[in-house]
């Protein structure tokens, strides 16, 4: 446990003798951040030690992953620990059991168990009349919603939680020669239709675009004239020499 929520003496380092005999810690030693601290006990079978950090400061949150090894009395490692950046306030990082694979399943967890088995409690605790939100992980007030009634005539808004007065519409009667337009609410002019299915405006520009249509038929016309010339140069110098020579 890194992050104290209190005070630094909160830190702990909590090991777990998961063989059928006893260990002697004496002559070990727990090093971290390449320092050395010792250690002295003895861990029972399947039991825990927990060596509080009163003589050295785990960093709370890590930028990068911070390394916790122990060490034998020939300072051969005997366990590694990494605990990971995203440590948060009051939360401990424990190992919760094992996945289908045999690998350990290591979680940060609000219940703090120092000397015990450890439990996996994914949000903190609230104080009586607090929920958690489970998007924030913070405990919140829990406010009673009740079903509000509005009179006979009214609605509740669903934005503002009042209740607002039915509107009756009335249909709006529009003056001879104009009808009522709904999307605008307004009264507009009937126009009389004169018999045309469209528009008769003038169309302006469409000489132009004739000459334009024009000038490009001419120009395909041209370079196919130039294309046929080049490709048959010499036929077509041959028949020009054959009719000066008979002149």
């Amino acid at each position: 446990m890194s992050y104290y929520a209190e005070a630094q003496s909160e830190q702990f380092v909590e090991f777990y003798n998961a063989g059928t005999e006893q260990i002697l810690l004496d002559g070990c030693t727990l090093k971290y951040k390449n320092k050395i601290y010792p250690l002295s006990g003895i861990i029972k079978s399947e039991g825990y030690f927990v060596r509080e950090a009163t003589d050295f400061k785990l960093t709370k949150n890590p930028t990068n992953s911070a390394i916790l090894e122990i060490l034998d009395v020939d300072n051969s490692v005997v366990d590694r620990l990494e605990y990971p950046n995203g440590q948060k306030k009051g939360v401990a990082y424990a190992m919760i059991g094992y996945d289908e694979k045999g690998e350990e399943l290591w979680h940060t967890t609000y219940a703090l168990t120092p000397g015990e088995p450890n439990i996996y409690q994914e949000y903190k605790t609230c104080e009586e009349g607090k929920v958690i939100n489970k998007e924030t992980g913070n405990c919140v007030k829990v406010t009673e919603i009740v079903e509000k009634t509005c009179a006979v005539g009214q609605y509740l808004n669903p934005l503002t939680g009042r209740c607002k007065k039915i509107e009756v519409g009335e249909e709006k009667i529009c003056k001879e020669g104009y009808y009522f337009y709904e999307p605008t609410g307004r009264c507009r002019e009937v126009i009389e239709n004169d018999g045309a299915d469209y528009n008769l405006n003038e169309e302006k520009g469409k000489e132009g675009s004739s000459f334009v249509a024009i000038y490009a038929v001419a120009g395909v016309v041209l370079v196919g004239l130039v294309y046929i010339t080049y490709e048959y140069r010499k036929e077509i110098k041959r028949i020009f020499k054959q009719i000066f020579r008979r002149k």
